[in-house]
């Protein structure tokens, strides 16, 4: 574990205020106060410059900030490098974010501003993410993405309840007991996963309005890793089956699930290189700062018209 301070200075740690309320099965759960907001935020990281780059190079992160930066490397899986981190968090509300997203400076005020409404309407929640899909199928945030080379969704002014979370950022609070399953291999569908467990729990998972830059490559197939966690998690949750998530749609037919998703996938990306095609390779920014303030000067993305 490597707690990173940013400018070679140490952060400056500090522990929220927290008060306490009963959950329905009668444990406590702690409940932000409004005038106070601190995170701790946890990366996987696996590529030093695309860390340094993107996530430590974030407006948020510039000067002296009240939050904790934790850096895991070196893990098998996901689960397992950030339940580690949730227990050494010095903050309840701990942040797990990709190395490549880029957080602007206002990106807290608007975490700020869905969990004093969730204090109001839902002080028991579960998870918060930043981009989502609903029961209905029906995609809720606001992000550049850069491997789509497009913002995605629009702003909106209350938090909106979802089924699962994309993986690019996962808020979760220490107090609630909520942990990610080290069983699950790998380095995907962890987002669904502890999703679908705050939901089996009674604690609802909710897609906010925080905008970020993705700055990730496009993915032109799935590696293996990507489907022996799929199965893991097709069998756990099968009797939710179908589940969508940000990325695919996991039903209870093992063979659509290769079929789609690695079988005609390779088929088309072979069919593309055999016509000569572009295949579509965008690459994230080297730079993206530059990049994250012209998104954040337009006007019809302050407006909400960015699709």
């Amino acid at each position: 574990m490597v707690i990173v301070s940013l400018g070679g200075r140490p952060l400056a740690q500090t522990v929220p205020k927290l008060d306490y309320r009963l959950t329905p099965s009668g444990g406590p759960v702690a409940v932000m106060e409004k005038t106070d907001l601190r995170l701790t935020f946890v990366s996987a990281v696996n590529d030093e410059e695309v860390y340094r780059s993107n996530f430590c190079s974030s407006p948020l992160f510039e000067g002296l900030h009240p939050h904790q930066l934790i850096c895991r490397k070196g893990y098998c899986s996901t689960a397992k490098a950030y339940n580690g981190a949730i227990d050494e968090a010095e903050n309840d509300l701990v942040a797990f974010v990709h190395q490549d997203v880029v957080l602007p400076a206002s990106w807290i005020d608007c975490v700020k501003k869905a969990i004093d409404w969730l204090s109001d309407n839902d002080p028991e929640w579960g998870v918060l993410g930043c981009y989502g899909v609903t029961t209905e199928h029906e995609f809720v945030g606001h992000l550049f993405c850069a491997s789509q080379g497009r913002i995605l969704g629009q702003p909106f002014e209350s938090p909106v309840e979802v089924a699962t979370l994309d993986e690019l950022i996962l808020i979760v609070r220490g107090s609630t007991g909520i942990r990610f399953d080290e069983l699950l291999p790998d380095f995907h569908f962890y987002g669904m996963d502890i999703c679908m467990l705050a939901r089996s729990r009674g604690n609802r998972c909710y897609a906010i309005s925080a905008f970020c830059l993705h700055n990730a490559n496009r993915t032109l197939r799935f590696p293996a890793g990507f489907f022996k966690a799929a199965d893991y998690v097709r069998r756990r949750w099968r009797a939710f089956l179908p589940i969508k998530t940000t990325c695919i749609i996991l039903r209870k037919s093992r063979a659509d699930l290769y079929m789609r998703y690695r079988y005609l996938a390779n088929l088309k990306l072979f069919a593309l290189r055999v016509l000569g095609k572009d295949m579509g390779t965008a690459t994230r920014f080297k730079d993206p700062l530059p990049i994250l303030d012209k998104l954040l000067s337009r006007r019809d993305l302050q407006e909400g018209r960015g699709t």
